[in-house]
């Protein structure tokens, strides 16, 4: 499972294919990460609340990410881009972001997209 880690290395594809050789041969990967071409991203623009150098190294797509579990080996079986454990939050903390300091919302010991 890469659980909203990806974004945050420097090696993404060094990472997957180290995976792939530590995964079972019908095995399953789990990814989430902040999608670079949301509605939100593309109206927050550098006020997004994902868009957060350099704690996020690298900002996916749909496209970008596809093409690094290609890259790898692996196939993509399903894809949603819905995120309870982030949508709403991340909504809001880039609305703010528009209006006011960034990351207003956002503490030290804060969970990041």
């Amino acid at each position: 499972m890469f659980w909203h880690s990806l974004e945050h290395t420097d090696t993404p594809l060094n990472d997957v294919m180290n995976l792939r050789g530590n995964i079972a041969p019908h095995g399953r990967v789990l990814v989430a990460v902040p999608n670079g071409d949301s509605l939100e991203a593309t109206f927050g623009g550098e006020s997004w609340f994902c868009y957060d150098w350099p704690f996020h190294r690298i900002h996916f797509n749909f496209k970008s990410i596809k093409t690094l579990f290609e890259k790898a080996g692996f196939r993509i079986i399903d894809v949603d881009f819905f995120n309870p454990e982030y949508t709403f939050s991340s909504l809001v903390q880039t609305f703010l972001n528009l209006f006011l300091p960034k990351k207003i919302l956002k503490t030290p010991a804060s969970v990041n997209c």
